[in-house]
């Protein structure tokens, strides 16, 4: 099947891609993957392995996705859903314990949250030089082809943070040579950045960890009531947002595909379908049944029996 492709530049990686939308047997796998994966130290590879999958699957060019740094790949994936599902996101929200408030439900917009984002990850990393006599060095989120990103089982964050320090090396300029290190394997960017004076080490180690520390202090949502929730690309709260935004009702789902079905559509064509193609169908289904039976209970009631016929003339 054909699908529409969409384009996005994004905004800190200057780079391109190219995708669709999630269709309807990845949003039914999404779901089912929220509920079968609960957020325990042990299920998070096998979540975040299914979810990065789904995503892939969506980029035509899939070798740029590794371009991005780890900010731009997660707005993407907010980018993606907002496009597939719409930018709207609702929660219920449980009330705590000791408290006498109820449980409510909430609204959150996601373009708002993919702003704030950005603004605060950008302006984290300004003054971004580091300078050293005749050393230049300029850090930056690190791209998709680095790795320990996320905090490691029992591992506190700031000691996550500092064994991949290397990673937030983009390139180095000594006199007059540019080194850039954006291509470099991990092992090679930790070998240029053990040469590097420790005084250079600490300034780099101290941009990083505030420049963290800026983003994880924010409430993104720019909601009072979210305010209990901080994004962190080092824990678990980025595998929680996604879980957040991919939380969906199994049981509507489901009563769309058997609508559908009901029409002798074939469920893999429905599997196929983007997931707003998929509820304009159920509408027009649904509409044409409400009218059908609309029209049923008129003709009925414009038949009128013999019996109150022969009452009314007096036969």
């Amino acid at each position: 099947m054909e699908y529409f492709l969409y384009s996005v530049e994004m905004p800190l990686s200057n780079v391109e891609l190219f995708y669709r939308d999630i269709n309807s047997k990845e949003q039914l796998i999404l779901a089912k993957t929220n509920l079968l994966f609960p957020i325990e130290e042990e299920n998070s590879k096998e979540y975040s392995r299914i979810v990065k999958k789904i995503i892939f699957n969506c980029v035509e060019n899939k070798e740029d996705i590794y371009k991005l740094n780890i900010i731009d790949y997660f707005l993407f994936i907010i980018k993606l859903r907002i496009n597939s599902f719409g930018e709207t996101l609702e929660l219920m929200l449980k009330a705590n314990d000791n408290s006498d408030e109820m449980d409510s439900k909430i609204s959150i917009n996601l373009n708002v949250f993919m702003k704030n984002l950005y603004e605060k990850s950008k302006k984290a990393m300004e003054d971004c030089i580091i300078t050293h006599k005749n050393l230049k060095i300029c850090i930056d989120w690190p791209n998709m082809t680095s790795k320990e990103f996320f905090l490691k089982e029992k591992e506190e964050i700031g000691t996550a943070i500092l064994s991949n320090i290397q990673e937030y090396i983009k390139n180095i300029t000594i006199n007059d040579v540019f080194i850039d290190t954006t291509a470099y394997k991990s092992e090679e960017k930790l070998e240029l950045y053990e040469k590097l004076p420790i005084s250079v080490k600490v300034k780099i180690q101290k941009k990083v960890l505030n420049a963290i520390l800026a983003i994880s202090k924010e409430n993104l949502f720019g909601i009072k009531k979210m305010d209990f929730f901080k994004y962190n690309p080092y824990n678990k709260s980025q595998q929680q947002l996604m879980r957040f935004i991919f939380s969906d009702n199994l049981r509507n789902i489901y009563q769309e595909y058997y609508i559908l079905s009901s029409k002798n559509i074939n469920p893999l064509y429905i599997d196929s379908l983007s997931v707003s193609d998929r509820r304009v169908f159920c509408s027009f289904i649904k509409e044409e049944s409400e009218n059908s039976q609309k029209k049923s209970e008129s003709t009925s009631k414009n038949n009128t029996p013999l019996e109150d016929l022969m009452h009314e003339f007096g036969e």
